[in-house]
């Protein structure tokens, strides 16, 4: 089966073909502006098929992403139910298994930033993030207004319609 570049080419040189002799129709140019016409219609329906397909993956994706949630909760909500029986004990001991209660090194919660930037300076970082509208940009160029530092850069995309 031929390539849509294949096929383009094709038509192409059957174009020429006809432009030589003086614009008469050739069956060669016939065949090749069907084939193209049948093979751009197949390419944009398997360029839908494959969006619906990606969507459809996404969404799958997203239940999954759902479902490994649910059971993280489900893991930390029978872990402090362990926790709650376990009441004072440091262990409960299965026949194969033991639920058994650790210690973590403390967690640190900030309560005042600006104490804590005077008492451990090189502990505070203040990071500063530049963002640039760009929706903003472009229609202020387009508008004709004079903007350094930015230009519109010409791009196309290719639409099934």
């Amino acid at each position: 089966m031929s390539t849509l570049q294949e096929l383009d080419q094709e038509l192409r040189e059957a174009e020429q073909e006809v432009a030589a002799s003086g614009g008469e129709i050739t069956p060669r140019y016939e065949q090749a502006a069907l084939a193209l016409l049948a093979k751009v219609d197949r390419f944009a329906l398997y360029c839908a098929d494959q969006e619906g397909r990606a969507a459809a993956l996404r969404a799958f994706a997203a239940k999954i992403i759902q479902k490994a949630k649910a059971a993280e909760n489900a893991r930390q909500r029978l872990l402090d139910y362990a926790d709650t029986v376990m009441g004072d004990r440091d262990s409960l001991d299965g026949e194969h298994v033991s639920l058994v209660r650790r210690k973590n090194p403390g967690s640190v919660r900030v309560t005042d930033e600006d104490a804590l930037r005077l008492s451990l300076p090189e502990c505070v970082s203040t990071t500063y993030v530049t963002t640039v509208d760009k929706k903003a940009v472009g229609k202020a160029i387009r508008e004709g207004r004079e903007v350094h530092g930015a230009v519109l850069v010409p791009s196309h995309r290719i639409e099934i319609k």
